[in-house]
């Protein structure tokens, strides 16, 4: 009886393809060295990028989409409590505050410490559109708390 062994060599580590193309790979080798047929399907490292390029995608808009409709949010808020202007405020500083606190959140829950330059590294599509969703963001509060600072008191 003959057995086989196999090697699989990786010149990159990265988060998606450590949880999904090194599992697919091994369970295909496997399925191959058993009965000659790997399995098929399955979410791939391609339909991954699709989907962080659209979030992306929809992220740039949705920010743009906000600062282009500034005047008209100038107008509204006469009509909306200050607390809930401050709250919506606040929260597009969300993902900034994200970005600062992602080591310590995945030394939370990894019980590793990792830096932002290995966060880069290894999970880089995450990291970018996390880092591009916290500077549109942060662009877009304060271009808004502007133009409350500069909305009459009177008027609200």
């Amino acid at each position: 009886m003959a057995t086989h062994g196999i090697a699989l060599l990786y010149n990159i580590s990265a988060l998606p393809l450590i949880a999904m193309a090194f599992p697919q790979i091994k369970t295909g080798l496997i399925q191959l060295l058993k009965d000659g047929q790997p399995a098929a399907g399955g979410f791939s490292i391609t339909l991954w990028g699709i989907a962080i390029a659209l979030l992306m995608f929809m992220g740039v808009m949705l920010a743009i989409r906000s600062l282009l409709y500034l005047p008209q949010w100038r107008q509204a808020i006469r009509r909306i409590p200050l607390w809930l202007v401050r709250l919506g405020i606040g929260c597009t500083f969300l993902p900034a505050l994200v970005l600062l606190v992602s080591p310590w959140i995945f030394a939370l829950v990894s019980d590793r410490f990792f830096g932002y330059v290995l966060l880069f590294r290894s999970m880089l599509d995450l990291m970018l559109w996390l880092s591009l969703c916290a500077v549109l963001g942060v662009v877009n509060g304060i271009a808004r708390l502007i133009v409350l600072a500069r909305f009459n008191g009177s008027e609200y």
